[in-house]
């Protein structure tokens, strides 16, 4: 092919190329284009979706502006109940006092009124036996004071007049007084002055004085008008009941001292008594008679009705308002769990637009790269129809130098075929020089076909040796040795092949050497007489080798058997093998120790093993069935490291998003209870965070940012804390016990404790130990343990509804300065470069216990830290 040709196929080929390249080109602008457009549809499909999720967050917004007005409402009407509560109780506890109070003082009167104080002792005596059954006190039938009632203020005025008459014991008859004042006597036990019953008779009638009287004093009443008395003794005390005037001071007293009959009596409300003819008593005596006694009880029994339903009206009112405190209060926590869900969704919606802004922003710059790489195709595009114009037109060009050269050629082949003309005549002649020469080589085929017989003969036995060579080789070694030989005679082979090549390139040499061969033509024929007379003398020792092969031939034959049998081989793979030993003379005496020494060496070897090619076979078939173990093994291990990778990496993405709130949380959290300052946490190891330590930065205010090591106790105390409820904002438990957290702290930051804990009440049941009494102060409930007996334990729990001069607000908010975020992208891309290699141990251990492990860090604190927690920047007790 000449130059101009090449050329030509050369253009050829670069301008189907170029045609290649722009069809592909048209397949990837197209390819592009449909890239680009649907960028534009998803484009609009998430500018559908911000505009919806703008749309819900602003109703989320909405809701969560109605919810925390309901929450402002519900806290006023809650505050509103509980002053109610507070001012419904302390009227509660005042009735109740006022209630008790009027209780005791009814049941002194009653036990007084039982007993009969301020009458006699002989009375007392009389009504004591009366009460234990003793004869013949039973026959009493009480007092006659206890039979009437007396108008309101005028008390004093019948007992002063008719003390003596109205403490008579009632009798039934004059036997029964009789035998009562006669056991009084002989015990001594006082006197007694009995009234009977049976001779009492009751007459209405108006003494005419009384008119008189009443005529003269104005307000005079008689004793009759004031004095209610039980029917069945009225006769007993209306004698001296109508004989007797109430007045109302002394001065009226003299006045119907003048007025009084003989019999009459006349008596002020305050107790002075005037007696016909002349009599007059009075003064103050400080004590309470049985009437007084007895109108008061009427009256506290009255008040204590009164006061009764009182407080039974206040219990429903404080039972009422206390289930509306509770209802208002299950308002208030679903309105708080309303809020917490809209702020959840308002933050949800916030991400999901921030997320749909970045991936808008993604989706334009996808885009203006897309339409970048059009134009890019474009400009390649024109590039490649210049170049495939400019191609074609140097391919017309070498078209037309080729057919001029091609016109040449053609003259040229003329001239060869005159040159072939005279080659032919000489090749003829060489043919004839030839056939000469092979009439030559005839005779000399001859003398070498029989010199070859004799070489095979010797070949024959050398086999043999080997044979029996490779037989001993092949007991001795493995099977796998038999492969390696095998590759080795297949290398032979490729060299025999390389061989006769060499031989047929020397045989090529011989032929254009013919002539000088023809000349040492002469001095072959005497070498073919030499070779005759050798011939004949190895005739005989070809005669007596040929008796040894006989039985060399039997026994190749059985050593080929056995080849078969035991190795699986044959002559022909053998006999390669054996031609590697190459033409080595050897000699009968060498060859016949030798084959002594093997067959001593196989009559050592023992019995063949008939059933090795079996073992073999099941041995290879058993490695077969454990090498491909071993691979789905190595499959299983590459798969499993993978998983593995993938979860390591899944678990220190979660751990550090976790670890990330954490840590503004905490800087958060130590800003309010410090009222400034900074605090943060560091991962001691960020390539290795899952088994990394983490170390505790804090810089109380008017401090340096450092480790909390040389911190007071206090300040470790509250730093504790503050990292304690930044955990609990990103994992709240619904219990949390406290053991003596407030232990180092002064009452200030017992105080900021205590309100902080307000945040959290709501979502945590908290338990505290300790032995503050500011930290008593703001629980809910006190429980303590008492021993009121030796060996006896009691539980004493006390509920706070009220609390006065103590201040729990919430702690106020600082200004937002959040901490900067760390990069943890390196430590991230050293875990994705490890995915498809080697994990180690203690990483498999890291994904398997990952989850655990997170969860662990967002909700316990180490033991120490809780027991000895941090305190604020006021802090006085270390």
């Amino acid at each position: 092919m000449t130059s101009s040709e090449r050329t030509l196929d050369s253009l050829t080929r670069e301008i189907e190329m170029l045609e290649r390249e722009a069809g592909n080109l048209s397949e990837r602008r197209k390819h592009l284009a449909d890239q680009a457009q649907e960028a534009v549809q998803e484009l609009e499909a998430v500018d559908a979706k911000i505009t919806a999720a703008m749309t819900e967050h602003e109703d989320t917004r909405i809701d969560l502006d109605r919810e925390e007005k309901s929450k402002a409402e519900l806290t006023e009407r809650l505050n509103e109940l509980e002053r109610e509560i507070a001012i419904e109780r302390r009227e509660n506890e005042k009735l109740h006092a006022d209630r008790s109070r009027l209780n005791h003082r009814l049941e002194s009167l009653h036990e007084l009124q039982v007993q009969h104080e301020g009458q006699g002792e002989g009375i007392k005596q009389a009504f004591q036996r009366r009460s234990r059954g003793e004869e013949p006190f039973t026959a009493l039938q009480g007092v006659l004071i206890e039979k009437i009632r007396v108008a309101p203020g005028c008390e004093d005025a019948i007992e002063s007049a008719f003390s003596a008459w109205l403490q008579s014991a009632i009798c039934g008859d004059a036997s029964q007084a009789v035998s009562l004042l006669e056991a009084l006597r002989k015990e001594g036990s006082g006197r007694l002055t009995c009234v009977l019953a049976d001779v009492a008779q009751s007459k209405t009638r108006r003494p005419a004085a009384i008119n008189t009287i009443q005529e003269k004093i104005p307000g005079a009443l008689s004793a009759l008008e004031i004095v209610d008395v039980e029917a069945d003794y009225m006769g007993l005390v209306q004698p001296f009941l109508e004989k007797t005037i109430i007045v109302e001071d002394l001065g009226q007293l003299s006045s119907a001292i003048e007025l009084l009959e003989e019999g009459w009596i006349a008596v002020t409300r305050q107790g002075e008594v005037a007696q016909y003819p002349g009599f007059i008593s009075g003064g103050r005596v400080v004590t309470t008679g049985f009437l007084k006694r007895q109108s008061e009880i009427a009256t506290l029994a009255q008040q204590l009705g009164e006061l009764n339903a009182l407080w039974q009206e206040s219990e429903e009112k404080l039972q009422t308002l206390r289930e509306g405190r509770r209802e208002t209060s299950e308002e208030l926590k679903a309105c708080e769990g309303s809020i917490r869900d809209l702020v959840i969704r308002k933050a949800a919606r916030h991400e999901e637009m921030q997320g749909l802004a970045r991936l808008r922003t993604k989706i334009d710059k996808t885009l203006e790269n897309t339409r970048a790489e059009l134009e890019r195709i474009d400009t390649q595009q024109v590039d490649l129809s210049q170049r495939k114009s400019s191609a074609c037109e140097k391919r017309t060009q070498i078209s037309d130098n080729l057919q001029n050269e091609q016109e040449a050629a053609h003259h040229a082949a003329g001239e060869l075929q005159r040159i072939e003309g005279a080659l032919r005549e000489l090749q003829a002649r060489h043919h004839r020089h030839r056939e000469t020469t092979i009439a030559i080589k005839k005779d000399l085929e001859r003398c070498q076909h029989e010199i070859q017989q004799s070489r095979q003969r010797h070949g024959h036995l050398e086999q043999r040796i080997a044979k029996l060579k490779v037989e001993e080789q092949e007991r001795e070694g493995k099977i796998w040795e038999v492969l390696d030989r095998k590759s080795q005679a297949e290398e032979a082979l490729k060299q025999l092949f390389e061989k006769v090549d060499r031989v047929e390139q020397d045989l090529a040499e011989q032929e254009a050497n013919l002539a000088q061969m023809e000349e040492r033509h002469r001095g072959i024929e005497e070498q073919v007489g030499q070779i005759r007379d050798m011939h004949q003398s190895r005739v005989e020792e070809i005669q007596r080798m040929e008796l040894e092969g006989h039985r060399g031939t039997i026994e190749l034959e059985n050593i080929d058997r056995r080849l078969v049998e035991e190795l699986q081989s044959d002559w022909q793979q053998c006999q390669k093998i054996a031609e590697e030993a190459g033409e080595q003379e050897i000699s009968l005496d060498l060859l016949s120790s030798d084959i002594t020494g093997l067959r001593e060496k196989i009559s050592r070897m023992g019995e063949i093993n008939p059933l090795a090619v079996e073992e073999y076979a099941e041995q290879k078939e058993r490695l077969d069935f454990l090498t491909r173990q071993q691979d789905d093994l190595v499959k299983a291990r590459g798969s499993l490291q993978r998983t593995i990778a993938e979860v390591t990496k899944s678990a220190r993405k979660q751990f550090l998003d976790t670890f990330e709130q954490i840590r503004q949380n905490f800087n958060r959290t130590f800003r309010r209870i410090f009222g400034g300052g900074r605090a943060d946490l560091m991962i001691l190891n960020e390539a290795n965070v899952l088994e990394s330590g983490v170390e505790i930065f804090a810089q109380p205010p008017g401090k340096k940012l450092q480790s909390i090591t040389p911190f007071s106790g206090g300040e470790k105390s509250m730093t504790a804390i503050a990292l304690l409820f930044a955990i609990y904002q990103v994992k709240a438990s619904p219990f949390c016990f406290l053991d003596e957290v407030d232990a180092a702290l002064d009452d200030a930051n017992v105080d900021r404790f205590a309100r902080l804990l307000l945040d959290f009440k709501h979502q945590t049941q908290f338990i505290i130990v300790t032995h503050n009494k500011h930290t008593m102060a703001a629980a809910d409930r006190l429980y303590g343990v008492t021993m009121d007996k030796p060996g006896v334990s009691t539980v004493v729990s006390m509920e706070f509804e009220h609390r006065s001069n103590y201040d729990l607000s919430p702690l106020p908010e600082v200004e937002d300065d959040p901490l900067p975020a760390y990069d943890y992208d390196a430590a991230l891309a050293t875990d994705e470069n490890s995915e498809g290699g080697e994990v180690e141990p203690a990483a498999q251990e890291q994904a398997v216990e990952a989850g655990e492990l997170v969860a662990a860090e967002a909700s316990h604190l180490d033991e120490d830290v809780m027991e000895k927690p941090w305190p604020a920047g006021n802090e006085h007790t270390d």
